[in-house]
């Protein structure tokens, strides 16, 4: 009979004090089951006390180093650490979104390229399906140059890319206010758009 692996008590405790991560993330890494990581919390009075001094941390990480002003606290290590991780996500939210903006962007250039010369690309695809047995290449074709078409792409990629961020950011806990409630990323504030947050209870 394979030997269970131990689990990691003084790292999950560290993970749930740092308050960056939800219990079932917590679960997941360190292979143990949500049940008995809040059990433990319970019996223990563990908190996420530590979550205001990750995020204060992470705010820190994302500033130049000159106005760094980190408070000396017994648990340094563990709010350092989370506080690297947060900010590194952020990074990478922030590289991903100037992407995903520089793909709509593009969509919108091809957009605005249709409609200022639709009937030039019209006429071109009539033109070169003109032989064809039938209308499908010619119907496709011009389906694709279609303006709903092109939006729907545009909606789909930003829908796609603020999804994937509200799972990562979720994980990472990186919204989470001093009252316990889980915010969604406020893609509106990273992107540019007038959008406001909504809030859930953490998982």
């Amino acid at each position: 009979m394979k030997a269970r692996k131990k689990i990691e008590w003084p790292k999950v405790e560290a993970e749930y004090r740092a308050g960056m991560l939800s219990v079932r993330e917590i679960a997941r890494t360190y292979d143990v089951t949500e049940g008995a990581i809040r059990k433990k919390a319970k019996a223990e009075g563990w908190t996420a006390d530590l979550a205001p001094a990750v995020r204060e941390g992470i705010t820190e990480a994302l500033t130049p180093p000159s106005t760094h002003s980190p408070a000396p606290s017994p648990d340094a290590e563990i709010v350092a650490h989370a506080a690297r991780r947060g900010a590194d996500v952020i990074r990478i939210h922030r590289k991903d979104i100037q992407a995903a903006r520089g793909i709509v962007e593009n969509l919108f250039h091809v957009l605005d390229d249709s409609i200022r010369n639709n009937a030039d690309l019209t006429g071109q695809v009539i033109e070169d399906t003109a032989e064809d047995k039938t209308k499908t290449r010619r119907v496709a074709y011009l389906k694709n140059l279609s303006l709903p078409a092109l939006a729907g792409v545009a909606r789909d990629l930003s829908g796609a890319m603020r999804h994937l961020i509200n799972l990562e950011r979720t994980a990472f806990n990186l919204d989470a206010d001093d009252t316990g409630k889980q915010q969604v990323v406020n893609f509106g504030v990273l992107t540019g758009l007038n959008l406001k947050p909504k809030e859930r209870p953490i998982n």
